[in-house]
């Protein structure tokens, strides 16, 4: 194994425009990469993924609970809190329309909108009696694709309409949108 492969990974990301860092270690640190300095420093976030929203100071935090904090006022602003013992994952968020879409292992894929609180807009059952091989979103959190079996079942998550694809050469797996959503491999 390469010497990387045995290190943790440690959550990170970067502002749309590259000038800020995100960096969980024991606490998330935000960096001005521009002027080198350290904005903020926030104890007591537990989180697998981060990102920086386009509200003004900002970050959501992802973990066993999802949480929008602002940096700036040093205060949370909305929290979903955890739904038993699987962890949140963040499949996509649309910095346009301010919609996230999270896995909750594979028991559900539910979709919220950001505002001064999060508000649910769909909740898609998965079956918990199927191995979910994969799920994919596109980044502009319009379309869901779950793979099972020899399918993928496509949810419109604007509208309600779910159109099924079938792969009858082979079990569809770890399923990828491009980044402009419009190819699904």
């Amino acid at each position: 194994l390469p010497a990387h492969a045995a290190l943790p990974k440690i959550p990170t990301a970067f502002s749309v425009d590259g000038r800020f860092l995100l960096v969980q270690m024991n606490e998330v640190a935000l960096w001005d990469l521009h002027t080198k300095a350290l904005l903020a420093k926030i104890p007591g976030l537990q989180c697998h993924q981060l990102v920086l929203l386009k509200q003004d100071g900002w970050l959501l935090c992802v973990g066993q609970e999802v949480t929008i904090y602002d940096w700036r006022n040093q205060a949370a602003v909305s929290t979903i809190p955890s739904e038993g013992s699987n962890t949140f994952e963040l499949l996509a968020y649309s910095r346009e329309t301010d919609r996230l879409i999270f896995r909750h292992g594979n028991e559900a894929v539910s979709v919220w909108q950001i505002g001064k609180k999060f508000s649910p807009l769909k909740h898609i059952a998965l079956e918990a009696s199927k191995d979910v091989p994969s799920l994919a979103a596109s980044p502009d959190a319009r379309t869901l694709a779950i793979a099972g079996g020899h399918n993928i079942q496509l949810h419109d998550l604007i509208g309600m309409s779910i159109r099924d694809v079938a792969i009858p050469e082979g079990k569809p797996r770890d399923l990828l949108f491009s980044p402009n959503g419009l190819t699904l491999a």
